[in-house]
């Protein structure tokens, strides 16, 4: 299974389809160059409060994207409000855990259903079909069927 990474095409197209807005000054992350290809996207989602650094001020754009954030960059991007009242759903997510709300919300709506074990396995890696699926459940995009 290919793992999804911000710079991939799957999340390109999440990330063209979250990005309607004009660019504002933004924050800069010192391992984001100016010449980095996806620069304006990355600039573009925070200012909308979509994604933020990690808390050394890097971004880490090679970094694969886990299950339980592409869900919260896609709610705040669709501005969804998770509800919080669903912890629990599923059996690796603590309703302690901060993508609890978004993953029981998400199970709730009909977006994600979990695993045939009852898990949803919020630390791995989402796949470019992941990433795809949940960005036209999210944010709207008809399907073709």
């Amino acid at each position: 299974m290919r793992t999804f990474r911000f710079a991939a095409p799957a999340f390109l197209f999440s990330t063209a389809a979250l990005t309607m807005i004009a660019t504002v000054a933004a924050a800069s992350f010192p391992d984001v160059p100016a010449t980095y290809p996806h620069r304006n996207a990355i600039e573009q989602l925070v200012n909308r409060g979509v994604i933020t650094g990690h808390p050394d001020g890097n971004f880490r754009p090679y970094d694969p994207v886990d299950r339980a954030s592409v869900l919260k960059m896609l709610y705040k991007a669709a501005n969804i409000s998770a509800d919080g009242g669903k912890a629990g759903c599923l059996k690796d997510v603590p309703a302690d855990a901060w993508y609890a709300p978004f993953v029981c919300d998400a199970v709730a709506r009909g977006y994600v259903k979990g695993y045939d074990d009852g898990t949803y396995k919020p630390g791995r890696p989402v796949s470019h079909a992941e990433a795809l699926k949940l960005t036209i459940a999210i944010i709207g995009i008809p399907s073709a069927d």
